[in-house]
C-alpha cells in the first residue's frame, strides 16, 4: 500500500475498506473465469487426440486383434434365468364370471376362525334358548302316543303292590280337567292350587283318588285275571272331529261282591304338549255319554 493509501485509510477508515472489499470481488471473479475457461479447453484438445483421423472411434491395438480373431469359440453365456411362473389357484366361477382364486394369507385364516368361532357361540345360544318341551303329567317318552298311554296305564293298574302303583298313575293324569264319575274334580283342584295354604288339601285328595284306583287289582276274584285288560275287551278309538282326544272302554275281570261298578270302565285320554293323560274316568259309563266337548287339548303335538 502506498503512503499516499495509508494516510486516506487512516482518516476515513470505513469509505476505504468498502471500496477495497468491492476490488477484492473483482479480482476473485476474474480469476475464476480464467480457470474455466482453460479447464474446458484442456478438455476438448484431449477428445480430439482420442478420436480417429476422420472423427471415427479410435482403432483397437494391433496386438489385441490378433488373440480375438484366432478365438472361433463365442464366449459363454450365462445360463438363462428360469423363467418366472405367477402361482394361480384354480378359477372359479361367480354368478357366471370367471374370477381367480386368490390363496389364503395368514389375515384370511385367522378371520375365518373368527367367524366360525362366533357361529358356534351363536348355534349354542341357539340351542340353549329353544323351548323346552311341554310337560304336564310326567309320564315323557311313555305316553306320547294314546296307543302307549293306554298301555302304560294298563300296566301301572297291574303292579304288584298299592304303594307302587300309586307311584306309576301319578305322572299320568290331567289334574286340572279330571272328571271322575261325572263329578268335575280338576275343577276344584284347579282352584286349591290357587292358594299356597290348600296345596295340602290337594295333594292329599288327589292320592285318595289314585289310591281308589290302585285298587282294582285287590278287588278282583282273581288278581293275576288283571292280565285280561289288553284282551279283546279293551278298545281305543278317536274322537269323531277330534285329533287330540280319545276314549277307551276297559273290559274288568270278575271283582268281588259288593264293589260298586258295571265290569267296564271308559276312560279319556286328551293330548297335552308332548303326552297323552287321563281326563275322565267313568266306572258306570252306561249312566253317563262320554262329553268330549268339556275337555280342551293341543291342537299339535308340543304345543299347549
Amino acid at each position: 500500500m502506498t503512503p499516499g493509501r495509508r494516510r486516506e485509510a487512516r482518516r476515513r477508515p470505513f469509505v476505504y475498506a468498502h471500496a477495497e472489499g468491492g476490488r477484492d470481488v473483482w479480482r476473485l471473479a476474474i480469476l475464476v473465469l480464467v480457470l474455466a475457461l482453460a479447464t474446458v479447453g484442456c478438455g476438448a484438445r484431449g477428445a480430439a487426440e482420442s478420436a480417429g483421423p476422420n472423427g471415427s472411434a479410435p482403432a483397437l491395438p494391433t496386438s489385441a486383434a490378433p488373440s480375438l480373431a484366432a478365438s472361433s469359440t463365442p464366449p459363454a453365456s450365462p445360463p438363462p434365468a428360469a423363467p418366472m411362473v405367477p402361482v394361480v389357484t384354480p378359477a372359479v366361477a361367480l354368478g357366471g364370471a370367471v374370477t381367480a382364486a386368490v390363496a389364503p394369507t395368514a389375515a384370511d385364516d385367522v378371520a375365518e376362525a373368527e367367524r366360525r368361532a362366533a357361529a358356534a357361540e351363536i348355534a349354542s345360544y341357539a340351542e340353549r334358548r329353544k323351548r323346552p318341551r311341554a310337560v304336564i303329567g310326567g309320564c315323557e317318552e311313555s305316553c306320547e302316543r294314546p296307543e302307549s298311554a293306554l298301555s302304560a296305564l294298563i300296566d301301572a293298574l297291574t303292579l304288584a303292590t298299592a304303594e307302587r302303583r300309586v307311584e306309576a298313575l301319578w305322572g299320568r293324569v290331567d289334574y286340572s280337567q279330571l272328571v271322575v264319575d261325572g263329578e268335575p274334580r280338576g275343577e276344584a283342584w284347579s282352584a286349591l292350587w290357587q292358594d299356597v295354604r290348600s296345596h295340602r288339601q290337594r295333594e292329599d285328595e288327589i292320592l285318595g283318588f289314585l289310591g281308589e284306583v290302585a285298587a282294582l287289582r285287590d278287588q278282583a276274584v282273581d288278581p293275576a285275571a288283571m292280565s285280561s285288560l289288553r284282551g279283546a275287551g279293551t278298545v281305543l278309538r278317536p274322537v269323531p272331529g277330534r285329533s287330540d282326544i280319545y276314549e277307551a272302554q276297559l273290559r274288568l275281570p270278575a271283582l268281588r261282591p259288593g264293589v260298586r261298578g258295571e265290569g267296564a270302565w271308559r276312560l279319556g285320554l286328551v293330548r297335552r304338549g308332548w303326552e297323552w293323560l287321563l281326563v275322565e274316568l267313568d266306572r258306570a259309563p252306561s249312566r253317563r255319554p262320554f262329553q268330549a266337548d268339556r275337555y280342551s287339548g293341543s291342537v299339535a303335538t308340543g304345543r299347549l
